[in-house]
């Protein structure tokens, strides 16, 4: 193996220093997919009949394409559509500022003139100088389409052409990155500059030793450095080897922060902004615990006692109540999608197939059809149609049942209306196991799921989890293609109904200007903010004699300012609610309505 590659000797030939030009090259009424898809089957070999499936199927099949398309050039009339989608897409998609990450108390500090963060979300989103990309030792993205990895987020946001550098430097280094180093590339279609490539260490065993210890601090020490060379003033990390690399979280938490820490240390306002990005809850418990703390804290000096009160108080004197809930709340019901151990217990096939948690089977597709549709089914049957009952939502409609209460959800599992609710009053924007469609999709039809739960599940096999014949495996009775549950996870989501029920939503609030409106946002982060999370600030916002409660035990803040109207605590929401109850019980009578509101 030669010697690795130092920046210098290639920045020239990515154009590294030049920023790249992210302008939309015709308007978006003018973007169409079909040369740039026939174009791509042409190049894939495959026939142009495929371009058929038409619609939002097309941007699917692109995204197949390009992702499992191999490291080589691509023609310039070719890479013109190509930054012509890309650079519409990117002018539509929400990004996150540097203002807006915004961290709990407890989850940042600053080390030697630089401010370092934890912060729950998407890495994508981000507007900072650089990101971290966890990459493998062939340095050129993931192949495999719709994986669940940060690499083929970040090369299916960036687009094509950050292949295209990687390929020019992995070509002029002769041999795999090794473990360790990093390069750097330009972000293209991220709202970041700049990408940071590192290969982390490996961990079979989930034991890491003090070889692989060694080997993840100089993951963040090359990073570190790599950044500072290029003038970078403001960085973002991924959790380093934690995916199926398999370092362990709370152990590869505490390397990074402590590396982190050790090299500003040495090297003072070098940087202005650190960030520790992380997905899902049990890795930010993992980097509170590295930050020496813990996620019962709370998010004020203001006594538990006095925000329950003050929420038992706006609860009485609403009319009206609209909710918004997010995945923490089905989280807290027990439908935990970043669970390991539930996960391990309910799916032990698929564990020995060397998943772990649920989240990971969102988009997979490398399940041969028999082991995706087991799961699936068995899945859906468990948090759709088993027992729907849930503490957590019977507190609160006990609560809130009596105040005109309407709900947006990004949860798909139906649990307000299973614990109470009004189905007519529950926006599910992001769709509903219930329903099955075409993959194309070739129409809008919706069609029940339960007949065919009840048709396959008995065809599981139960030590594989797997349909016992792929056959089985169901297709659309319209025009035979793929189907899968409406819920949104591209663009064939058949969307229709459940706009038609925001419009509702939209009305309802509408309808009566003088009531008294209590926002009531539960468990909503930033996996999709712009689904419930920022639709409740806004609502709150607009509506300015409204009062807003946030309840979310790991991101409780709020990115807009509504003074005395607003309440967030960070705690778990039965938690909160069986306060806020208990509070009700002890109170003798109704309070008098605040004059204020």
């Amino acid at each position: 193996m030669g010697r690795e590659l130092t920046f210098r000797r290639y920045a020239g030939e990515i154009d590294l220093e030049i920023p790249f030009d992210r302008t939309p090259g015709m308007p978006a009424s003018g973007l169409s997919l079909d040369p740039l898809l026939t174009w791509l089957l042409r190049d894939s070999g495959l026939p142009n009949d495929e371009a058929r499936v038409g619609g939002r199927a097309h941007r699917r099949l692109i995204t197949q394409l390009l992702t499992s398309r191999s490291a080589r050039p691509i023609p310039a009339d070719a890479q013109r559509m190509l930054d012509d989608l890309f650079a519409t897409e990117a002018a539509r998609r929400a990004t996150v500022e540097i203002d807006g990450v915004l961290a709990a108390p407890g989850d940042s500090m600053a080390v030697a003139g630089t401010e370092v963060k934890v912060w729950r979300g998407d890495i994508t989103t981000l507007h900072v100088d650089a990101i971290v990309n966890a990459a493998n030792a062939d340095m050129l993205g993931c192949f495999k389409p719709f994986h669940a990895c940060i690499d083929n987020a970040i090369h299916s946001v960036a687009g094509p052409r950050l292949r295209e550098d990687c390929r020019r430097i992995m070509e002029r280094q002769g041999h795999k990155e090794p473990t360790g180093t990093a390069k750097i590339t330009r972000g293209y279609y991220l709202p970041c500059r700049f990408v940071l490539h590192t290969v982390g260490p490996i961990v079979p065993d989930r034991q890491p030793t003090a070889d692989h210890e060694t080997a993840l601090v100089s993951c963040y020490e090359a990073c570190l450095d790599l950044a500072a060379a290029a003038g970078v003033r403001s960085l973002a990390f991924c959790a380093i080897s934690t995916g199926v690399f398999g370092y362990p979280k709370i152990a590869a938490a505490q390397v990074a922060t402590r590396t982190v820490r050790d090299w500003l240390e040495r090297h003072p306002h070098v940087l202005e902004l650190v960030i520790f990005d992380v997905f899902s809850g049990d890795d930010e418990e993992a980097y509170r615990q590295a930050f020496g703390t813990r996620n019962n804290r709370a998010t004020s000096s203001r006594p538990f006692d006095r925000d329950v009160q003050q929420i038992r108080r706006w609860i009485d004197e609403a009319d009206r109540v609209l909710i918004g809930a997010g995945a923490g709340l089905s989280a807290d019901a027990g439908v935990d999608y970043t669970d390991e151990a539930d996960f391990a217990s309910k799916f032990p096939a698929l564990v020995r197939r060397g998943l772990r948690a649920a989240y990971q089977m969102i988009g997979n597709s490398e399940l041969p059809p028999e082991a995706f549709w087991g799961y699936w089914l068995l899945h859906v049957h468990d948090v759709r149609f088993g027992d729907g009952r849930r503490r957590v939502y019977q507190r609160l409609f006990d609560l809130v049942g009596q105040r005109d209460p309407f709900v947006l959800t990004s949860n798909v599992d139906a649990l307000f209306a299973r614990n109470g609710f009004d189905a007519a009053r529950v926006c599910s924007i992001q769709g509903d196991f219930a329903f099955l469609q075409c993959l194309t999709p070739c129409s809008n039809q919706l069609w029940p799921s339960e007949p065919l739960l009840e048709r396959l599940l008995p065809e599981i096999d139960p030590d594989t989890q797997s349909l016992r014949d792929p056959s089985l495996a169901p297709t659309c009775p319209k025009c035979g293609g793929q189907v899968f549950f409406n819920v949104r996870g591209g663009d064939w989501f058949v969307e229709e109904p459940w706009r038609r029920q925001f419009g509702k939503l939209r009305e309802w609030l509408t309808a009566a200007p003088n009531d008294r409106l209590l926002v009531l946002d539960i468990g909503s982060g930033f996996n999709t903010p712009g689904v419930v999370r920022w639709p409740m600030e806004r609502a709150a916002e607009a509506i300015t004699t409204s009062r807003f409660v946030r309840i979310n035990r790991n991101d409780p803040h709020l990115d807009v300012n509504l003074g005395e109207r607003a309440l967030t605590i960070a705690a778990r929401a039965l938690h909160v609610l069986d306060a806020v109850g208990d509070a009700a019980s002890r109170r003798a009578d109704r309070p008098v309505v605040d004059a204020s509101w």
